[in-house]
């Protein structure tokens, strides 16, 4: 979203004359598709470098490949033609893997279309960049175990994100064979810190719409309180201005991705 459009805008303009309730319609959404951008930010990070080394031992092992001593380098895009984050993805590796599912070869295009993220293996000797596409389910994990899930799913998904039920494991790498097609799960219970902090900065922004700035509202944490005083704070102010004073709290790298083209904003909650 290219905000520098609309440097006047402030949350509470964003707020406008929206219903009480408007945040419950959306929160749905920014569950799966907004945990999908949290989550590339994470795996890209080094805290989550562990399960990133355990879902390319697990496809090596399932497809009979050999990562791990030629390609060093990962990174990981969200994909999906719903976000303009995908554009210029197509450019940012050489091949696919697998190569090859059930004697058809992959469509890079439609891959990219069709998934939700993507990890791209490089390895610094050759300059060979293998895409690997992936699914996310940031709600209902446990669907991705059924084979109805996959009827209308890319074979060439070869590995998957869910929030699941359950409690004791925190996250896990698990392999599972649907409909023929091998793919490799990777399971975040609800309690485990990665998604609970995200849900809980989603339960304070909606407090933060309904109650206003006035709101009492305290997590007890010191830095996440700062943070949203901070916000709070910007209430009234042109939203370039917070998003200007936030990026001086974090580095290039941590960021999802730039849009080099303009934008339009959602207006509307039934658009």
């Amino acid at each position: 979203m290219n905000l520098r459009s609309y440097p006047n805008w402030s949350l509470s303009e964003m707020r406008g004359d929206l219903p009480l309730n408007f945040f419950n319609e959306l929160e749905s959404y920014i569950r799966n598709w907004g945990f999908q951008y949290f989550l590339s930010v994470f795996m890209n990070n080094k805290m989550s470098s562990e399960i990133v080394e355990q879902l390319v031992k697990n496809l090596s092992d399932l497809y009979n490949a050999n990562f791990s001593t030629n390609f060093n380098n990962y990174a990981f895009y969200i994909s999906g033609h719903d976000s303009a984050l995908s554009h210029g993805l197509l450019d940012r590796f050489t091949e696919v893997f697998p190569p090859e599912l059930r004697e058809n070869k992959p469509d890079s295009s439609i891959l990219i279309a069709q998934s939700d993220l993507c990890l791209i293996l490089t390895s610094p000797k050759t300059n060979n960049k293998v895409a690997i596409f992936g699914e996310v389910e940031g709600t209902y994990g446990n669907d991705m175990s059924n084979q109805s899930y996959w009827r209308n799913k890319l074979d060439f998904c070869v590995f998957t994100v869910g929030v699941i039920e359950g409690s004791g494991k925190g996250t896990y790498v698990a392999n599972s064979c649907l409909n023929g097609i091998d793919r490799v799960n990777i399971l975040f219970e609800k309690k485990h810190p990665v998604v609970a902090d995200f849900q809980t900065v989603l339960n304070f922004m909606k407090i933060l719409f309904v109650e206003g700035p006035s709101t009492k509202i305290q997590l007890r944490d010191e830095e996440f309180d700062y943070f949203f005083n901070k916000v709070k704070s910007y209430w009234k102010r042109p939203i370039l201005d917070l998003i200007n004073d936030m990026q001086s709290y974090f580095e290039r790298s941590q960021v999802i991705g730039f849009m080099k083209n303009k934008i339009s904003i959602i207006t509307d909650i039934q658009a």
